[in-house]
């Protein structure tokens, strides 16, 4: 094996242990002696992309695409990596470009419809995700972005139909669960939405963003036993999840349990000092056991963190009125 095969080797298993910053070293090493290599720069491009450099990435893919005008890999990989850095012209420009030469087209139009996506162009990002679909019937995911974007535009009839679409395919597929027991909560089902925040945690039991959503949902409806049962087994999975705490305050204080629900607070608060949600679940406490002067201290901070978040606005609204500060 030459020296050269041993340095690769060496990069590869670098990018397998996560050692990307050893793995980009070894390569350009490689890469001195190899300039036009098309499968060291495709390599490096890679490597860039999973250690969060899209710049530096965006390099690499641009020297393949000069050097060789048919390689769809490479404007494929653009195409993500312009949408990432917010370039979405680019973005389109490339991917349109990458299906004009021959480039697979279930890659690009997924490509596509994330980037239409993100122009707040959602009658694209629909057509394309249905090609998708057409392409591949099987597509569980594809129909997860659709009935997503549909859920964005508020159409939720359409999308909890397009979510059970997918089900079909895939009857376990937690996150279409999750998403389609949202969209009954925003129709006003909280029956089929408790029965698919069920399913979801069946399908992924322990999952904390289904066990947060589900337990708003129990509070809503008044079961604050069963939201408790339900969080006090997810802290204890996840001792030292802020968000999970915070959602225990949030049960304790549905409970009329305000010094519990200020110890759950606070623990929130001690593992991550900026969790939004125990913020202003501890401000809203605050207020209601009328210090009203460390509400306003607590609240003032999630507006900090979240300017323009609507329930942190209404908490700062009623905590402002408590305190007589019209």
């Amino acid at each position: 094996m030459s020296d050269s095969d041993l340095i690769m080797n060496r990069a590869d298993s670098a990018v397998l242990s996560r050692d990307y910053t050893l793995a980009a070293r070894l390569y350009n090493s490689l890469l001195m002696e190899k300039p036009e290599d098309i499968e060291l720069l495709s390599k490096l491009g890679n490597v860039y992309i999973k250690s969060g450099d899209d710049e530096k990435a965006l390099k690499y893919f641009s020297d393949i695409s000069d050097l060789d005008r048919t390689n769809t890999k490479s404007l494929i990989n653009m195409g993500g990596i312009y949408r990432r850095l917010g370039k979405f012209d680019d973005s389109e420009k490339v991917l349109k470009k990458a299906l004009a030469i021959g480039a697979d087209k279930l890659e690009v139009y997924y490509n596509l419809g994330f980037t239409y996506k993100f122009m707040k162009k959602y009658e694209d990002a629909i057509d394309c995700f249905e090609t998708v679909v057409t392409l591949n019937p099987s597509d569980v995911l594809a129909y997860n972005h659709m009935g997503s974007i549909l859920a964005m535009q508020g159409n939720h009839e359409q999308a909890i139909h397009t979510y059970q679409m997918g089900l079909k395919i895939d009857p376990n597929h937690p996150v279409l669960h999750l998403n389609l027991a949202k969209s009954y909560v925003e129709s006003g089902n909280q029956v089929y939405a408790a029965r698919e925040y069920e399913a979801a945690l069946r399908s992924k039991p322990g999952w904390k963003d289904a066990i947060n959503d589900y337990s708003k949902l129990l509070l809503a409806t008044g079961k604050s036993k069963e939201a408790s049962e339900l969080v006090k087994s997810a802290v204890k999975l996840n001792p030292k999840d802020s968000h999970m705490l915070s959602t225990m305050g949030d049960v304790y204080v549905a409970q009329a349990d305000y010094d519990s629900a200020v110890e759950e607070y606070t623990q929130a608060l001690d593992v991550d000092s900026n969790d939004v949600g125990a913020l202003s679940g501890l401000a809203g406490t605050m207020e209601i056991l009328g210090n009203n002067e460390e509400a306003i201290r607590l609240i003032e901070k999630s507006q900090e963190l979240v300017p323009d978040d609507n329930d942190v606005l209404k908490a700062a609204a009623s905590i402002n009125i408590s305190a007589n500060r019209l």
